[in-house]
């Protein structure tokens, strides 16, 4: 047994030293000290812009348990130590690792969904009206509607420079009766 403790002691050494190297130069993550005789180390994700998701994720436990046969593991804590569960990061448990290399991968990929602000959808603007034109019938027609009756934007331009009057607007669903009274 003593040689396992030793064993999970070196491995959590040599994790926490490539960790600790792979983070060092970027802002806002602490890689916390491994502490004798301990298997477990903290790193910890700064404060984080207002907006961001998963405020309760303060960090990540990275542990290597004498029983996980030489494998890694990672949890989420919150800024008090606790564990966190975040089901769309996959959190819902611990995650188990094999390499030094996928742990900081890890470690990436948490940190970049919650240092990430979410995305706040625009809100929807109703589509603009399109621009009518008083043609020479005084009724208000669309330049689409002007080019189909007229065969050209000619009429659509001279309608633009027309003095505006009180114009009606034709309804295109409307039958015309030839009845005469």
């Amino acid at each position: 047994m003593m040689a396992v403790m030793m064993a999970c002691g070196d491995s959590a050494s040599e994790l926490h030293t490539t960790v600790e190297t792979s983070f060092a130069d970027v802002p806002d993550v602490t890689v916390n000290e491994l502490q004798d005789r301990s298997f477990c180390f903290r790193v910890t994700f700064g404060l984080r812009d207002e907006g961001t998701p998963h405020s309760t994720v303060g960090g990540m436990s990275i542990s290597v348990p004498p029983d996980a046969c030489g494998n890694f593991e990672t949890a989420l804590v919150g800024d008090n130590g606790s564990l966190v569960y975040v089901d769309d990061l996959d959190y819902w448990d611990t995650q188990r690792f094999t390499t030094a290399e996928e742990v900081c991968n890890e470690i990436t990929r948490v940190m970049e969904v919650i240092f990430t602000p979410v995305a706040v959808p625009a809100p929807e603007v109703p589509e603009a009206m399109e621009e009518t034109r008083t043609a020479t019938d005084g009724c208000l027609y669309t330049k689409a509607q002007f080019v189909a009756f007229y065969g050209g934007d000619k009429e659509w331009n001279d309608a633009a420079s027309a003095p505006a009057s009180a114009p009606t607007t034709v309804d295109s669903n409307a039958s015309s009766s030839d009845d005469d009274e």
